[in-house]
């Protein structure tokens, strides 16, 4: 990654952040205002789709060929929780997202209209129906930190609102969710111990900015930069504590290695990874891989009361990549 897309990811991270803060902020000042607005949006249909997939059965073979359904969406692994920790639907993900919106949103219209660049109008976006499941490369969080770690490193829903077939913005939601509640008069309503659950940035047009993909798209983009065909249904992945959850990356893999003329040591790879910054952002694994990620998080005791601030270690699950490398892929050289 360039170090101009590295610094804007940087401050994407850093504006997360302060979002969250200053989300709760508003919920007693504004509470009127956000059930007035609720009430309103309940009433208004904002069914909306992002558009169709583009045509790639020319770009897959083997198991993502057999996973290319009649309407040209691959057909995704389903969601999964490989250490048990309880995980909310896609369905529910949805829920809680377009309850955050009616809550929240015009809290967030203008940081929002910024980013993208434009106006959004609130009563003509909704979520999406697919959605898509982002996988952890981390193992079970430790006991004993407050939840909001725990989620962080946890697996994420893409959530994508779109109005009138173009998306808007791209929705984050936690997996770990299972004790957030919807009110009757479809506002969001959660526990006190709460944060990094909803991360959140609009989509901007610009080929340049923040640009989520589909899996099609990102089936379509590879294949066009390797000459390579797909043979694995792709996976959306996190790519590590340091990484907003908006920024996971598509997991990519070859029928052939493709040669690689960055990183600059003549690698050539059968997986890559594209991210959702500018028009080709691919990835690769770096060399070295972490067998855990230390940081330092807030412990609570069994009644969430706060504790001291303490150490902690996550393991990375085998085979799972969280250092990655720019990537820059070549048609010649590959391997056939």
């Amino acid at each position: 990654m360039s170090s101009n897309l590295r610094d804007r990811q940087r401050g994407f991270a850093k504006q997360f952040s302060s979002c969250r803060l200053r989300r709760r902020s508003f919920r007693s000042s504004a509470a009127v205002l956000f059930v007035a607005i609720a009430c309103e949006n309940a009433e208004t249909d904002l069914t909306s789709e992002p558009p169709r997939p583009p045509s790639i059965s020319q770009f897959v073979t083997g198991e993502a060929a057999a996973a290319l359904r009649s309407n040209g969406e691959l057909r995704l692994a389903a969601a999964r929780s490989d250490d048990g920790t309880p995980i909310i639907t896609a369905d529910r993900a949805i829920e809680l997202a377009n309850a955050y919106v009616r809550t929240y949103g015009y809290s967030f219209k203008a940081m929002w209209e910024r980013q993208r660049g434009s106006k959004i109008d609130l009563s003509t976006i909704s979520a999406a129906s697919r959605v898509y499941f982002a996988q952890t490369p981390y193992g079970a969080f430790p006991e004993g930190y407050h939840p909001a770690f725990r989620r962080w490193y946890g697996p994420w829903y893409h959530v994508t609102f779109a109005s009138g077939g173009s998306p808007v913005i791209l929705m984050a939601v936690s997996a770990y969710l299972t004790d957030y509640k919807i009110t009757d008069n479809g506002l969001l309503a959660i526990p006190l111990a709460s944060g990094n659950d909803f991360v959140h940035m609009a989509i901007s047009p610009g080929s340049d900015g923040f640009a989520p993909m589909s899996p099609e798209e990102a089936v379509a983009r590879v294949a066009s930069a390797t000459g390579a065909r797909v043979d694995r249904t792709p996976e959306l992945v996190l790519r590590g504590g340091s990484s907003s959850p908006l920024f996971a990356a598509w997991q990519l893999s070859l029928d052939r290695p493709s040669a690689l003329s960055a990183p600059p040591n003549g690698r050539q790879a059968r997986v890559l990874f594209e991210a959702p910054m500018g028009r080709q952002n691919f990835l690769v694994a770096a060399l070295n891989q972490p067998a855990a990620d230390r940081s330092v998080g807030r412990r609570v005791g069994d009644r969430g009361e706060p504790l001291a601030v303490d150490h902690f270690e996550v393991p990375v699950r085998p085979g799972r990549i969280v250092r990655f490398e720019d990537a820059r892929p070549s048609l010649a050289g590959g391997a056939k």
